[in-house]
């Protein structure tokens, strides 16, 4: 037997074994009446079983574990008196100083001077430009059908309480930036947001935007009128109002007419006027028949009155910060650095017709208005950007007015004991304190009796800081519930819950919910309580949160 000689050599194994091992995909044909892999089994699906369930709800409380985390709890003591380490201190005097009457006033018809010499005998008087006031046409636009969504159950985070629960994209809200938020007569729930207007009638999300005739998607205030059409301020878009019977739309912006596409504020007078601020075009005003429609969208003679007051007719700024009417009728309008201006413009009344400024010059802390308020006493709360906290008697606006108050301006600051000298909110409880939300310097609250420009020795002033358990020391929005709580909404805390018991010898308790706890978002921007007691968190970016505070069952 012949043996043939082996002439592989180490080398040749080497490149067979590794040839052998590549892990490459090889077409490999099979023939047409063969197959790879059986065929799948198919069998027809059975009819399912159908089992009633019942949702076991644990309520949170001591001796009740749950693996749902409950809210993070701060209780906070009995305040001490030691100036380091405690949150009660006494408030400081404040600063008086003599409040003038003002430099600049206008008026606007020789009727008006008449009555303006009377009140201001030696006073110069200015005549000013009349209002700008002309007759627009609003582009009207058939409302578009809404997208609508089934609302699908609301989130909840894998640490959350079961108490608090958010909507978002997810459940069909339009946008999760939430600017502004109202309840209707017929109890739907309206949120002004980033990304368009949506309605909420407990089942289904109504979604409105530029493809159903909005004119902008970028909503930042919300009113209704007193016949049930939604008042709608846009930034970039001017103003928009929904004809919620008839189902068209209003709108109003510069080829319209209006003064700037951008509203900053809204307010309903008494007498029916809605009065527009505006960022950069002053205040528009529209007369009471714009907020009611005719219902017939084919007349083109439709057209309202506008009348406009800006710096050409005596006011200090365009730009609009703030607006509030007193209860004697003032239209008090606050400035991005202009001050305070007071407008009386209703030409059906006996009074006059006029407008005045009110600045540093006049006794005012500052120039840049934040937020405006009118206590129940009368008085008027002037929070500025940087100058603190002004407290004015009403009285100090009427040159001829009867009532016992000196006309002085009290100026309260950090050298009074604020926490911080820029006021982004304000807010009066039910008993009667202030309520003072400030930028870097957290929560302060004045007792009732500070408030009516008397003696203020022995008055309190409590502060609420991350130091005695707050989240966050930028407050953005204040509320009180129906059981007098106070509901703290922070740029980046979340929400804190606050017992007002200022009067009280018990201790305080000051809940804090934020991501730890699934709140969605650490921006509260607004705060609303529903008609059940629900507490209703509009946030930056996490759309919408709902909270039973006082059942703690959602």
């Amino acid at each position: 037997m012949m043996h043939l000689p082996c002439k592989c050599n180490f080398l040749d194994l080497v490149f067979i074994f590794l040839q052998s091992c590549k892990n490459e995909t090889k077409y490999v044909p099979f023939p047409g009446n063969e197959s790879e892999f059986a065929a799948p089994v198919v069998k027809k699906l059975g009819k399912p079983d159908i089992i009633k369930v019942k949702p076991l709800k644990i309520p949170l409380g001591k001796g009740k574990p749950d693996s749902i985390k409950p809210p993070e709890i701060v209780k906070l003591g009995k305040p001490k008196i030691v100036p380091s380490i405690t949150n009660k201190k006494p408030l400081g005097n404040p600063e008086i100083v003599p409040f003038k009457q003002p430099d600049k006033i206008y008026y606007f018809t020789n009727a008006s001077k008449a009555l303006l010499q009377k009140k201001y005998p030696g006073k110069p008087l200015i005549k000013a430009q009349e209002p700008i006031t002309k007759t627009i046409k609003p582009k009207i636009v058939i409302l578009g059908q809404p997208e609508k969504v089934i609302c699908k159950p609301a989130q909840t985070a894998d640490n959350a309480i079961n108490n608090l629960k958010f909507y978002s994209q997810d459940q069909g809200l339009i946008a999760t930036v939430t600017h502004c938020m109202c309840f209707d007569k017929k109890g739907n729930l309206w949120l002004g947001t980033d990304g368009g207007l949506c309605k909420f009638d407990g089942k289904e999300w109504w979604n409105y935007n530029i493809k159903q005739g909005l004119s902008n998607n970028n909503i930042v205030c919300l009113l209704e009128s007193k016949d049930g059409n939604l008042i709608i301020g846009t930034n970039g878009g001017g103003l928009i109002i929904l004809d919620t019977k008839n189902q068209y739309l209003k709108r109003f912006g510069l080829s319209e007419g209006l003064t700037s596409d951008n509203v900053k504020c809204l307010l309903l007078s008494r007498d029916g006027n809605l009065l527009i601020g505006t960022f950069g075009g002053g205040l528009c005003t529209l007369n009471p028949p714009t907020l009611s429609g005719t219902g017939d969208i084919t007349d083109t003679n439709i057209s309202q009155c506008l009348k406009n007051y800006s710096e050409a007719q005596g006011l200090s700024n365009n730009e609009v910060s703030s607006l509030l009417e007193t209860r004697d009728g003032h239209i008090l309008i606050g400035t991005n650095g202009g001050g305070l201006n007071v407008l009386d413009y209703n030409p059906d009344s006996n009074r006059d017709q006029s407008l005045k400024h009110y600045s540093e010059a006049q006794g005012l802390s500052n120039n840049f208005i934040s937020c405006l308020l009118e206590s129940k006493d009368g008085n008027l709360i002037i929070g500025t950007n940087d100058g603190g906290l002004n407290i004015l008697d009403p009285g100090a606006l009427n040159a001829n007015s009867n009532r016992n108050f000196s006309q002085s301006l009290k100026h309260y600051s950090s050298e009074q004991g604020l926490s911080s000298n820029s006021i982004l909110s304000l807010l009066e409880s039910r008993d009667g304190n202030l309520i003072i939300g400030t930028f870097g310097g957290g929560l302060n609250i004045m007792d009732h009796g500070t408030l009516t420009l008397k003696d203020s020795k022995n008055q309190i002033l409590l502060c609420y800081s991350k130091k005695q358990g707050l989240s966050n020391n930028n407050i953005c929005s204040l509320l009180e519930n129906r059981n007098g709580q106070i509901l703290i909404g922070t740029f980046g805390g979340g929400l804190n819950v606050l017992d007002d018991n200022l009067n009280s010898n018990h201790n305080q308790f000051l809940r804090n919910y934020g991501a730890a706890v699934g709140l969605s978002d650490g921006i509260v921007l607004s705060l609303f309580e529903g008609r059940n007691g629900n507490l209703i968190i509009g946030n930056n970016g996490g759309g919408v949160n709902i909270l039973n505070e006082k059942s703690q069952i959602f």
